[in-house]
């Protein structure tokens, strides 16, 4: 377990979640018993829902301790408020959690278990067959695209991870949607955060993704070809530095 005094912000965005929001917070307060060295507060941007997302929320977490909600008027996408938690995070280290409660409570205990033990601490799924063949197919192309481009080798791009977040606020992030997450993990590493994979499994599948969405898809492509003028020709100084990756324990 993680000895040394840190704090994290857990961000918790959430898209007409109502089925599963309770759970993914109660999840993160549980962890606090786990983990009582590492100081915490939990962040929930209701992405403008339009189910009982926020009554849900209001009824059983509003005013407790270390949590805090906000509101989107209207859904602005997983990138814009993931970049709005960037802005609203006081710890020293940050990590978004889908509201969907997709990450089990073991994942996340490994994840906090290696909380100093890298730059980044990131995710993989070793069960990605339960979101289908055509799925996985488009996932693997697409990590191996960034792979062989920016020169890194990572076992899953997409994965939640925690960062440092003084990092993360410096960083001008452009996705709106879920290549966010992409766009980071190329963006630090070429910086020469050093990071390390922690192995996991998915709870879900498809049902309620909008990961693959026709906005999405453009946005992926539109992503890949920026990044590769911003760390391979604009900025390549500031992207061009030798990263450590840290073998599994």
């Amino acid at each position: 377990m993680c000895q040394k005094m840190t704090s994290i912000s857990y961000i918790v965005p959430a898209f007409n979640e109502e089925t599963n929001i309770k759970k993914t917070i109660s999840t993160l307060l549980e962890l606090n018993n786990t983990f009582p060295l590492i100081n915490f507060e939990i962040i929930i941007i209701n992405d403008g829902s339009t189910d009982n997302t926020e009554k849900i929320i209001k009824n059983n977490f509003f005013r407790k301790k270390h949590i805090y909600y906000y509101r989107n008027e209207k859904n602005l996408g997983l990138g814009e408020t993931i970049k709005k938690g960037i802005k609203l995070a006081k710890n020293e280290k940050f990590i978004f959690i889908p509201g969907d409660n997709d990450l089990s409570r073991e994942l996340l205990e490994k994840l906090l278990s290696s909380i100093d033990k890298a730059d980044i601490v990131m995710t993989y799924f070793m069960n990605d067959e339960i979101r289908g063949r055509h799925r996985f197919l488009i996932s693997s192309i697409f990590t191996l695209c960034y792979l062989y481009t920016f020169n890194i080798f990572l076992k899953y791009i997409n994965g939640p991870a925690i960062y440092p977040t003084h990092l993360l606020k410096k960083l001008s992030l452009k996705s709106k949607r879920f290549s966010i997450v992409a766009e980071i993990n190329i963006k630090l590493i070429k910086m020469g955060c050093s990071y390390k994979e922690i192995p996991s499994r998915r709870l879900r599948g498809l049902e309620g993704s909008t990961a693959m969405s026709l906005k999405s898809f453009f946005e992926v492509i539109i992503i890949f070809l920026y990044l590769f003028w911003e760390v391979k020709i604009k900025n390549k100084k500031k992207y061009n530095k030798l990263t450590t990756r840290i073998n599994e324990d």
